[in-house]
């Protein structure tokens, strides 16, 4: 294969979390603190309208019934008092479930309420029996008012049959007293009623309230992990590209200008100087087929560190007359691969530092495996480091941080009897 060739291999995953957003009950939520008179209808929770639906069904049919055969008269009274209920349903179907599930502008539950209020008195007016739908209608009062309104509406409710009672009789008869009699227990047995049921939303509302709190903290933990995650992934590309692109382009860049300077005086010399540019550029380019393919170094795919570390100081050598070494203390052992990564771009940078800036002849690499641990240390005969020398560049500062990745720390001192000396000591 020509060494020429575009970059091949499978692109870097790319990892996308979903995109934050609000909870789906944000909105129902905010509505409840709003109204706290109102049903929180969340699937999940103490009351559904599925339920609220099933149970205004069986009062309004159970009544109906009752308040049929209860209903004396012609046939047309039947049918007015079947027409009043079946108006009362049309109402709770186009407008109640609306009003329980979400919030209404107070005009449209207002004009609910009194129709509602309007077709009952009707309905208790064409039969006595009608007055049982208060078991419906207060219910959907404390569910769609807020309390004291809702305990005005459950009072006016069960006065209503005494009302009625007595506009129909003309005075306060025994009927209308009896109805009276009824109420008081009625009143009682509503708010007590209204109460539980109020108790019943407020735990609804309390349920939703934290299941949305949940929903957008994971939401944000998702938000946060895929900027951490982001984050991450760009800082180890920029290490991988800087200790290796970067490093290979600027030696090939030092190769062709030794070449071009020696073309004229010695074409041998620059003939060997263009030959090592080339082989940097393929290992250049090998390093940059790892990368996009997501591998590790290839300089560790089919040899050890210490190989690694040798080869390196030979190429080092070679291109820049540098006398680099060597050496291995205690019992070199297999490590993982993150270990291997970080002590050989610590090599890496810390020879392309001398051979740059540091002006050394001599650098010798110790490679020391102890029982718990594994350091390299890099010596070096040149200028020393410059206190500032951390600061001005990006290749210490990610030294640090590729030996933080792996528990590990970087020291840097001076060597003896001069120049610079960098230990990278991991856990291992």
């Amino acid at each position: 294969m020509p060494d020429d060739v575009p970059l091949a291999g499978a692109a870097l995953p790319v990892i996308t979390a979903p995109t934050p957003t609000a909870p789906a009950g944000a909105e129902r939520a905010t509505a409840a603190r709003l109204d706290p008179g109102r049903v929180d209808t969340a699937a999940d929770g103490p009351l559904t309208l599925r339920w609220i639906d099933g149970y205004f069904a069986v009062v309004t049919a159970a009544v109906t019934v009752i308040a049929v055969l209860d209903a004396g008269g012609p046939a047309a009274r039947r049918l007015a008092l079947l027409a009043v209920i079946a108006t009362m349903v049309l109402g709770y179907l186009a407008v109640g479930r609306r009003a329980i599930d979400r919030d209404l502008p107070w005009p449209q539950l207002l004009a609910m309420h009194l129709g509602l209020l309007g077709l009952f008195t009707i309905a208790v007016a064409l039969s006595g029996a009608s007055s049982f739908l208060i078991f419906a209608l207060c219910p959907l009062a404390y569910m769609t008012l807020p309390l004291p309104a809702a305990t005005v509406a459950a009072i006016v409710m069960n006065l209503v049959p005494a009302a009625v009672s007595w506009v129909g009789n003309g005075r306060f008869a025994s009927d209308t007293k009896t109805a009276l009699a009824f109420a008081v227990p009625g009143i009682a047995f509503s708010l007590g009623f209204g109460t539980w049921v109020t108790r019943i939303v407020q735990e609804s509302r309390r349920r939703r309230e934290l299941i949305d709190e949940l929903q957008a903290t994971r939401a944000e933990v998702v938000r946060l992990s895929h900027e951490a995650g982001t984050a991450a992934e760009r800082q180890r590309l920029s290490a991988e590209i800087h200790d290796t692109v970067a490093q290979g382009l600027s030696s090939i860049l030092m190769l062709v200008q030794a070449a071009e300077a020696e073309l004229a005086r010695d074409p041998a010399q620059a003939r060997e100087h263009m030959r090592l540019a080339a082989a940097t550029a393929r290992e250049n380019l090998a390093e940059a087929r790892a990368l996009v393919a997501g591998l590790g170094p290839t300089a560790l795919a089919e040899s050890s560190l210490p190989e690694a570390l040798a080869r390196l100081a030979h190429r080092v050598g070679t291109e820049t007359g540098i006398n680099a070494s060597v050496t291995v203390s205690g019992t070199a052992r297999a490590m993982p691969t993150a270990v291997d990564v970080a002590l050989l771009r610590a090599a890496q940078e810390t020879l392309a530092n001398t051979g740059r800036h540091a002006g050394a002849t001599q650098v010798s690499m110790c490679l020391d495996f102890g029982p718990d641990r594994v350091a390299l240390t890099v010596t070096d005969n040149g200028r020393g480091l410059l206190p500032e020398a951390e600061q001005e560049g990006y290749g210490l500062q990610g030294l640090r941080a590729r030996a933080a990745q792996v528990g590990g720390t970087l020291t840097l001192g001076s060597g003896e009897p001069g120049g610079a000396t960098v230990r990278m000591e991991i856990p291992a």
